[in-house]
């Protein structure tokens, strides 16, 4: 089958550094839905749709190119990321993207995401999508030297063999507004799981309720996690964002997290042209001071 994953020198990835992050499968995140403590669902009508809700990008017209940046402490994790998705040129909207990540802790562990995401629009009030993914991962441990007098690291050598997955997946979704105010999500995750590194790809699903009044969103995400636990578990986010004159969004965000076991609080702000946006976001978790992510990013629309 197409999308029937490909594994190779397979071994699990550091597990804990994968859990402390508060999404899906440590899904691409932007600046804003990181600002937003994630709720992203109900009102993700841009590039965000490419993660969480492919359905949300026929929702309005647009045609926009996307770059960002995140960095997250405790895992020492870099992600560099761009995106373009177009729902204004035709009929049927489509995007794409390309996420690195990197990772330093207990070795290093490399993920390339590529997404291609398309959606149509029946009616004007109900959006349908999917999401085509590759993913391609490898992690390279190491042993350590460790200082007698303090029992510190001292440096990193004698590196294992690469340990190395290939897979495909797919999300699927759709994106109710029944009146101009309110909307609800509901999604399908990683339909096709990975069965080695199965925090990588978790099988899951997502739901979401949003309201949208005169430049106030207010979003309530419920993401169950099937796979990465030994038994169903549930990140629940909260967010809002005010758009102060329409042109700087305000944000903030909550997150109850019963996979990692932690709770987070998040913000951000961005400043937003005809021509161009840009973006910044935080999030810190309550229970490891050291687990905080910092996000930005920039937008181009064109017109």
């Amino acid at each position: 089958m197409l999308f029937l994953p490909l594994v190779f020198l397979i071994a699990a990835p550091d597990q804990a550094s994968l859990l402390a992050e508060p999404s899906l499968g440590d899904h691409p995140q932007s600046a804003r839905s990181i600002g937003m403590g994630g709720a992203m669902r109900g009102i993700a009508d841009g590039v965000d749709a490419l993660y969480v809700n492919p359905a949300g990008m026929s929702m309005k017209k647009r045609y926009v190119i996307d770059g960002g940046y995140s960095w997250t402490q405790d895992a020492n994790a870099h992600r560099p990321g761009a995106a373009i998705m177009d729902s204004a040129t035709t009929s049927v909207a489509a995007g794409a993207s390309y996420n690195f990540e990197r990772r330093f802790n207990s070795g290093q562990l490399d993920v390339h995401r590529i997404n291609f995401a398309l959606a149509y629009n029946i009616g004007g009030f109900l959006g349908i999508g999917a999401t085509f993914k590759y993913l391609d991962a490898t992690r390279v441990a190491y042993d350590k030297i460790f200082d007698p007098n303090t029992a510190a690291p001292r440096a990193n050598i004698t590196p294992y063999p690469a340990q190395r997955i290939l897979s495909f997946s797919g999300d699927v979704s759709a994106m109710l507004t029944p009146i101009q105010y309110f909307s609800i999500a509901i999604s399908g995750h990683n339909l096709i799981p990975n069965p080695v590194w199965a925090e990588l790809t978790p099988l899951g699903m997502g739901m979401a309720a949003a309201v949208h009044v005169a430049g106030l969103e207010v979003d309530f995400d419920a993401v169950i996690d099937f796979t990465t636990l030994k038994k169903a578990a549930v990140r629940y986010h909260f967010g809002a964002e005010y758009a102060i004159a329409g042109m700087v969004p305000l944000r903030a965000g909550f997150i109850h997290d019963d996979v990692g076991f932690d709770n987070f609080w998040s913000f951000g702000a961005g400043f937003r042209h005809p021509s161009f946006g840009i973006d910044f976001g935080y999030r810190q978790s309550i229970a490891r001071p050291e687990n905080r992510t910092i996000a930005f990013g920039v937008q181009y629309y064109m017109n």
